[in-house]
């Protein structure tokens, strides 16, 4: 029974209104829209070789990334720069501009507000590992 409305519902749906389009719209779209796959990724191609010459602007952009490593006990909220990332700790691969950013760490339940500076080197990723609990938290 359930592969009765299945068989039914396929030509309803994906056959019969594209046939009833097609015709209307004639073949020669159809003609014109097969030369057009094949030349797309030839034209696609050559203007991003040709910006590359002149302008070495987007790899040295691209170079300028690092990434931050970073975890904390226990858990707290990462903001960067003064902006909420929406992010907890642990986190293995936060993408940064290089240079210096400060960072802050916060978890209202445990009281925790930690802010500190970190300088992230372009192409390579820096590590923070914190122990945030107080010192009758890190006996336990």
């Amino acid at each position: 029974a359930s592969k009765e409305p299945k068989a039914s519902k396929e030509p309803k749906a994906s056959k019969e209104p594209k046939a009833s389009k097609e015709p209307k719209a004639s073949k020669e779209p159809k003609a014109s829209k097969e030369p057009k796959g094949p030349k797309e990724p030839k034209a696609v191609k050559p203007p991003p070789l040709k910006d590359d010459g002149p302008d070495v602007k987007p790899p040295p952009a691209a170079a300028k990334t690092g990434y931050l490593r970073i975890n904390s006990k226990p858990w707290t909220r990462i903001y960067i720069d003064g902006r909420d990332t929406g992010l907890t700790t642990p986190q293995t691969k936060i993408s940064l501009p290089a240079g210096r950013h400060s960072v802050t760490l916060v978890n209202n339940p445990f009281n925790i507000k930690h802010s500190f500076s970190i300088t992230i080197q372009a192409g390579e990723t820096a590590t923070k590992v914190l122990d945030l609990r107080n010192p009758e938290q890190q006996n336990e």
